[in-house]
């Protein structure tokens, strides 16, 4: 996205600092917003008790046609919830691939084809594979 990065807690690399729904991705429903707001609270409360931030984080980033990816940071204590993903291109029968440093995490093909201005998730199983030393994890759509 063009807004801040956030892992899956919807932090940003600020500390005490988080961003949730048209920050992050403009013109999204408002019920995949509240969606947001809702599980980002439970991260802002957390921050408040006991002050912890996370030190470190991979960037996650999208090749073309893929436009953007949110959350777009990962960090070791990210809960594995679910990818929004857009594309600028239609794409019929979708095959999305993961891969980090060379090394595929995951691919998947999408039941839905890939449409221009329409969200579509991927489930973030695959996030305990990635090196948390190692590179920017890049996802793809061929």
């Amino acid at each position: 996205t063009r807004g801040p990065a956030v892992d899956g807690a919807f932090r940003t690399d600020g500390r005490g600092v988080f961003a949730v729904g048209n920050v992050l991705h403009a013109a999204e429903p408002a019920r995949a917003v509240a969606r947001e707001g809702t599980l980002a609270a439970e991260a802002v409360r957390r921050y408040l008790s006991d002050g912890d931030w996370p030190s470190a984080s991979v960037r996650l980033r999208v090749t073309a046609p893929l436009a953007w990816i949110a959350p777009n940071r990962l960090t070791p204590d990210d809960p594995t919830g679910a990818f929004t993903l857009r594309t600028t291109e239609f794409v019929a029968r979708p095959t999305l691939v993961i891969t980090q440093d060379g090394r595929i995490l995951h691919r998947t093909r999408p039941r839905s084809p890939a449409v221009p201005n329409r969200p579509f998730r991927v489930a973030g199983e695959w996030t305990g594979r990635v090196d948390t030393e190692g590179g920017a994890v890049r996802i793809a759509l061929g």
